[in-house]
């Protein structure tokens, strides 16, 4: 993948996509109690661990992102950081709580695509590489493109799982144009919403 200001060009450079429909977010069940606790409520879409720990296309202390997958087992999965074919079960004690989110955005760079993959200097294979725990102390060029694009304003970066069949989706909700947003609802009244 390009670097420095390589990057950055071919990021501008890059066709963007609008995104429009029902993604999906699983968040371990003892952060599902937190978002009912009146004491110090959080929210369903709050970022959660992204920035504070690092993701893929978050560096740790980075932007604030928002991770959703476009079907249940994708989000589970990458909830669990369990790979395919394995089976999708909680260790013992762990439950999950699977969010259905609305997405509306109308900026984000689609990472499947073989044209982006050129403009960017990276492959398939590269964006799929493991980003925690890396030997050469370097930061994964993942991440590098996600700092890139989140610091040019891209609303999120639609990209293939490495745990799942579908797609994942991560938003840096402070880039959310007025036209665009996500929301959780329970059915009934709006739980929450970004911007």
């Amino acid at each position: 993948m390009h670097k420095g200001s390589r990057l950055a060009k071919a990021v501008r450079a890059c066709p963007r996509v609008a995104v429009a429909g029902v993604w999906y977010r699983s968040v371990d069940g003892e952060v599902f109690r937190r978002f009912y606790d009146t004491r110090k409520p959080m929210r369903p879409l709050s970022g959660l661990g992204a920035p504070r720990g690092g993701a893929r296309f978050t560096p740790k202390d980075g932007p604030p992102s928002l991770y959703v997958a476009e079907d249940v087992e994708t989000s589970n999965r990458e909830g669990l950081q369990v790979m395919l074919g394995a089976p999708v079960k909680p260790p013992m004690g762990v439950t999950r709580t699977v969010y259905t989110v609305k997405v509306q955005l109308s900026d984000v760079l689609d990472l499947r695509e073989p044209a982006v993959h050129a403009l960017l200097g990276t492959s398939a294979a590269e964006l799929a590489l493991a980003w925690r725990y890396r030997k050469d102390g370097k930061m994964p060029a993942t991440q590098r493109l996600g700092s890139v694009a989140a610091n040019m304003g891209v609303e999120g970066l639609i990209f293939q799982s490495t745990k799942g069949a579908g797609a994942c989706l991560v938003v840096f909700p402070d880039n959310l144009t007025a036209s665009s947003w996500l929301e959780v609802s329970d059915g009934k009244s709006i739980l929450d919403r970004l911007p």
